[in-house]
């Protein structure tokens, strides 16, 4: 999963500088391995900024002093975390090449799962890619940008150098997931894949043209939201501040939108399908209150996961008329323990969190002074479990809490309740889960899941039940639901590679 964000100016403004910055912090929590931008003053590209880390790190008071010395009229920029192609700073992006008649760049948002068999493609064709060799001159998977950006390059060749052409050739000949911009010195492409796997919105702040992987980027209040990249079209914006929009391919029935995005990675404050008047916090609200409908508790105390967890959290309290009390602290300066490294999650997940012990310590004077019946159950509500490393690590803590504040064992139950369903299968369209081997439901039942756990039960919210979620929120903007689920089902709507 990555960000992608810019925007087209009509003349240089010396806000754009802080609020192009600002995306990229908006935008942070969809990656934050490395972060990059490029920018255009409509005459040339300046060099790429690239580097390891945070948009904080990045973006510096040095980035930004250049940023308005150049006075860009064009930015695109790109939070990475990686799915595809190695850690190392010839995979970050933007990607970029040099033509005689100039620069060219990519961002993209989204995965390729033939990046094998694209690589083999062009490199028969004497196309060389340079994320596709380490340091030792071995083969590895390549970055799917510079696939993008190499392949379009190519098939607008082909094409008279008609790139409008090229991209609907890309997008009748490549597999896969991509919200992508496109940057030239005096114009910029965005489009998306025909089946619209990853958002991408687009809006107006005062002179510019704005864009970005989720509407939460446009924090100004002056910044409106026009519309979604549709699935299989692009849009050109240009200089002079018109835009070109181009159906060039029909999209895909059913569509295949990432319902990660809703349960999970999106903020809270982003709205739904980039026009509707809801965020994603009032859907997982109703996923919550939809997983009680399916796996009630009669009595017990919620707790949510911070910070996705919470919304489910409140809904499912909501639904069973349960008290919804907090637990868990998060550390707001440890990065997502999702998209940390094997290795480093479980430590970084007790670096990320931390209990009040004030809740458990008031239960266990009550059980003393038997004000309440025992066992106490506390639910736990996370808003997916991918590894199980995170809830493993909660679990664990409350037990250790518990036992360390004079509590006894036997006057705790602890309960999960998961308002997603299970997550079988690896994704192939832009979430870092390659192997079944990772996927603990794809090895586990739900009670041994719960073994594993040291919990009394571990409930998931079914596929029906997230369904009809969502079609509650398609609904009322006329949009069907077409969402993915083939990391709940291991069925694919397109070809894929499995990669070990």
């Amino acid at each position: 999963m990555c960000g992608v964000f810019g925007y087209v100016a009509k003349k240089w403004n010396e806000e754009l500088a802080s609020f192009f910055a600002l995306m990229g912090f908006f935008l942070q929590h969809r990656g934050q391995e490395n972060c990059g931008a490029a920018f255009s003053n409509g005459d040339y590209i300046e060099d790429i900024i690239k580097g390891y880390g945070l948009v904080s790190t990045v973006f510096n008071d040095k980035f930004l002093k250049s940023f308005r010395d150049f006075q860009p009229l064009i930015a695109t920029g790109h939070t990475r975390y990686a799915t595809a192609g190695s850690k190392s700073m010839r995979c970050a992006q933007p990607q970029w090449m040099d033509f005689l008649e100039g620069r060219r760049v990519v961002c993209s948002n989204g995965d390729l799962p033939l990046l094998d068999q694209e690589r083999k493609c062009l490199e028969d064709k004497e196309v060389f890619l340079l994320s596709s060799r380490n340091r030792q001159g071995e083969i590895v998977m390549p970055n799917d940008a510079e696939i993008i950006l190499k392949k379009i390059s190519l098939l607008a060749e082909e094409n008279g150098r008609n790139f409008t052409k090229a991209i609907r050739d890309f997008m009748l000949t490549t597999k896969g997931a991509y919200s992508t911009a496109l940057t030239f010195h005096d114009k910029l492409y965005l489009f998306r894949d025909p089946y619209g796997f990853r958002p991408l919105v687009y809006g107006y702040w005062k002179n510019s043209w704005v864009f970005a992987s989720e509407s939460c980027a446009f924090h100004e209040s002056e910044a409106k939201v026009e519309g979604e990249v549709k699935p299989g079209e692009l849009i050109i914006f240009t200089l002079d501040g018109k835009i070109k929009k181009h159906q060039l391919v029909e999209p895909k029935r059913p569509g295949q939108r990432c319902p990660f995005e809703w349960i999970y990675f999106s903020r809270p404050d982003s709205r739904l399908f980039g026009i509707g008047e809801k965020e994603f916090f009032a859907f997982r609200y109703e996923l919550g209150r939809k997983l009680y409908q399916e796996q009630p508790l009669e009595e017990g105390i919620v707790v949510g996961v911070p910070n996705s967890g919470i919304p489910a959290a409140k809904g499912f309290a909501r639904g069973g008329n349960l008290n919804d009390k907090v637990l868990f602290v998060h550390t707001p300066y440890i990065t997502r323990t999702f998209i940390e490294k094997e290795g480093h999650r479980e430590r970084k997940s007790r670096l990320k969190y931390s209990l009040m012990p004030s809740l458990l310590s008031s239960l266990i004077g009550k059980i003393q002074t038997r004000q309440i019946k025992t066992p106490v159950k506390i639910i736990i509500v996370d808003d997916s479990i991918v590894r199980l490393t995170t809830l493993k690590v909660l679990v664990s803590m409350v037990i250790e809490e518990w036992s360390n504040l004079g509590g006894q064992k036997k006057d705790l139950e602890i309960h999960t309740r998961i308002p997603s369903p299970m997550i079988k299968a690896p994704c192939y369209y832009g979430i870092d889960t390659p192997t079944y081997d990772e996927l603990i439901a794809a090895n586990h039942s739900e009670k041994e899941i719960a073994q594993i756990l040291g919990a009394a039960s571990v409930r998931y919210l079914s596929i029906k039940g997230l369904n009809e979620t969502l079609d509650n929120f398609a609904r009322p903007f006329n949009q069907e639901r077409n969402f993915c689920n083939a990391c709940f089902t291991d069925r694919y709507p397109t070809e894929v590679e499995p990669r070990v």
